[in-house]
C-alpha cells in the first residue's frame, strides 16, 4: 500500500454531504474508547518451534490497565 503524497491530498475532492452524514452517524454509534487507550503497538514474527522455516505475523496492541 502506498502512502499519499501531499499533492495527492491537496488534489483530493472535499467530503460530500453524504460522507459527512455517514461519518456523523458512525461517530454516534461507534465508541473508540478502546482504540484511544492504545499506548503501544508491537509487530512481531513468531516462528514455529516444530518447523523453523514457518512463521506467523502478529500485531499486539497494548494499553495500561488500572483498577
Amino acid at each position: 500500500m502506498s502512502k499519499s503524497t501531499d499533492q495527492e491530498i491537496k488534489n483530493a475532492a472535499p467530503p460530500t454531504t453524504k460522507d459527512k452524514v455517514l461519518e456523523t452517524g458512525a461517530s454516534v454509534v461507534q465508541d473508540f474508547a478502546p482504540i484511544s487507550s492504545i499506548c503501544a503497538h508491537l509487530n512481531a514474527f513468531h516462528v514455529y518451534a516444530s518447523d523453523p522455516s514457518r512463521c506467523v505475523e502478529a500485531n499486539h496492541y497494548c494499553s495500561h490497565i488500572t483498577k
